[in-house]
């Protein structure tokens, strides 16, 4: 896959991850799961969406994900 097609499958999936700017830790939550997605292209998006999610708790143990449940199925 080129980078300019990886791009814009990213550019899909992260329409599908809530941008809540009140909410920190999803914005972190969007922010981890671009930089991943963008270094491990080979993983299925619900992997890495899995990871990144792990990731926040670590720091906010209640925190609670906004995405589209239906296009990730985790």
């Amino acid at each position: 896959m080129s980078k300019k097609e990886m791009d814009e499958q990213i550019k899909e999936e992260m329409k599908h991850i809530s941008q809540d700017i009140r909410n920190t830790p999803q914005r972190i939550l969007r922010c981890i799961y671009n930089t991943r997605r963008r270094n491990d292209t080979h993983s299925p998006k619900e992997h890495i969406l899995k990871l990144s999610v792990d990731r926040v708790k670590e720091q906010h143990p209640d925190f609670n994900p906004k995405y589209d449940k239906k296009f990730f199925k985790i």
